[in-house]
């Protein structure tokens, strides 16, 4: 089934950029209905499987393959705090996945499904039993055996640190502030005193670990941060782990403040194999790096060395974009606003020859609601396409992009612009209402202005 929805995404890639600029479609009802505010976290699981988090800190999950969806298949109350990021893993060997999360209250849990894929016909173990496999850290980043990568811990935000399940010992990441960020005159006046080095990403890729942050790689040595890790117990301080090279992200404009590390690029992006791809997607502009590992170094050599350089031919979303979600391949992404949920393709071909502006999205869909809807959650499954947006207003909708058919695209059902359609639910709670775990609704990226501030008028 993987293969066939895979065959239709690509299909409609090629179709969307020979015929005209496609129009939205509008989203039918939504497929759950939540109170306002209700959902504080969700994850998609094999295109099928919803977990989501309440605002009661309650865990539930939902088989997304069954027509009423009123009651949660199974739900948890264990959990303390609130899950802020996640990483899943696959086992092969057992045919179970296994979901490691991180909450704010500096735990790290773990739960083992037995869940089957989409369109795959085998019992399901739909069961929440939570496990604690860490302390005292958060902003979960990657798993690998025993390694766990967080992003910060109590005390230091946005830092880096590694640590041994099995002991609880835990590495820092150190990072490079000597750098030099070569910016325009302007953007490097204003961004200066802003520039904290903070972690958008880390990956354990092969012998080493990646740390992406505002304008830079950070480079480590996983040999050496093992031999730190080694008798070591949660106890000690975290010793330092210095990089063994850092790299400026080439033709940087400004810093970025959002991206993600794709270690298993897709061929589509055009880069070699065993690369690892930096994407960042925002309202003000897009970017891409290359990190790669040198060939020219000699092969006996223990010497690890990369060298990076610029990634073009990336989409540009055609509206801001308030929430983001991209491929496990970076082949797609999705993007969500107050008003559309839209996909791109990441690199369509011929996109670099187009004109300035083009849109290339290959599927979009309207917000029902004539005031629009205060953006949320966003999930997205590359592979076979399938999307879950949650809503402020409490509307989960649950889409398919391999039915997004061109012909039927910006029909609008009669009665979407109706006052009376949106007086059963809030389409724009309170912004006071909002939790304080979640940030506040806005687009990322920062809008420079060139003006210099001016005198305030008497009176």
């Amino acid at each position: 089934m993987h293969i066939e929805r895979s065959r239709l995404l690509a299909k409609l890639e090629v179709d969307s950029q020979s015929a005209k600029p496609i129009s939205a479609m509008c989203l039918d009802k939504p497929t759950i209905n939540k109170n306002p505010n209700a959902v504080f976290w969700m994850r998609l699981i094999r295109s099928r499987w919803l977990l989501i988090q309440l605002r009661t800190g309650v865990l539930e999950l939902w088989d997304l393959n069954e027509n009423n969806l009123s009651t949660p298949l199974d739900s948890c109350h264990s959990i303390d705090g609130t899950i802020d990021d996640s990483v899943i893993k696959e086992d092969p060997c057992h045919n179970v996945m296994l979901l490691y999360f991180s909450t704010r209250s500096w735990i790290a849990y773990q739960l083992v499904f037995d869940l089957p894929h989409l369109g795959e016909a085998r019992q399901a173990n739909p069961k929440i039993a939570p496990s604690i496999c860490f302390r005292g850290f958060a902003g979960l980043s990657d798993v690998k055996g025993a390694l766990f990568v967080f992003s910060r811990t109590i005390g230091k935000e946005n830092a880096g640190f590694i640590g041994d399940s099995s002991t609880a010992a835990a590495v820092y990441l150190q990072p490079n502030t000597n750098v030099h960020i070569n910016m325009s005159p302007l953007t490097a006046q204003y961004d200066l005193c802003r520039i904290k080095h903070e972690v958008l990403d880390i990956k354990v890729h092969e012998e080493v670990v990646i740390v992406a942050r505002n304008c830079n790689f950070d480079i480590y040595s996983l040999d050496h941060i093992n031999s730190l890790l080694r008798d070591r117990n949660a106890d000690t301080t975290h010793p330092f782990c210095h990089p063994i090279q850092s790299l400026v992200y080439p033709q940087l404009d400004e810093s970025i403040y959002r991206a993600s590390l794709i270690c298993a690029p897709s061929s589509s992006l055009g880069v070699e194999r065993g690369a690892v791809v930096l994407l960042s997607v925002e309202s003000s502009g897009c970017y891409g790096a290359v990190l790669h590992q040198r060939n020219d170094v000699h092969p006996t050599s223990s010497h690890i060395e990369f060298q990076i350089k610029p990634m073009d031919g990336i989409a540009e979303p055609n509206s801001l974009v308030f929430n983001l979600a991209m491929g496990l391949t970076g082949r797609r992404f999705a993007t969500l606003s107050d008003r559309f949920l839209t996909l791109y393709p990441t690199c369509p071909p011929g996109y670099a020859q187009a004109q300035e502006g083009i849109s290339e999205a290959f599927a979009s869909w309207l917000i029902p609601g004539r005031l629009g809807d205060t953006p949320g959650l966003l999930e997205f499954d590359e592979t076979t396409g399938v999307c879950v947006v949650a809503m402020a207003s409490g509307r989960i909708w649950v889409v398919d992009a391999t039915g997004f058919t061109l012909e039927d695209s910006g029909l609008l059902p009669q009665n979407f612009a109706k006052d009376d359609n949106d007086a059963t639910f809030i389409p724009n709670p309170d912004p006071a209402r909002w939790p304080l775990t979640l940030p506040m609704p806005a687009p990322f990226g920062i809008e420079h202005s060139d003006k210099s501030p001016r005198e305030i008028a008497p009176g």
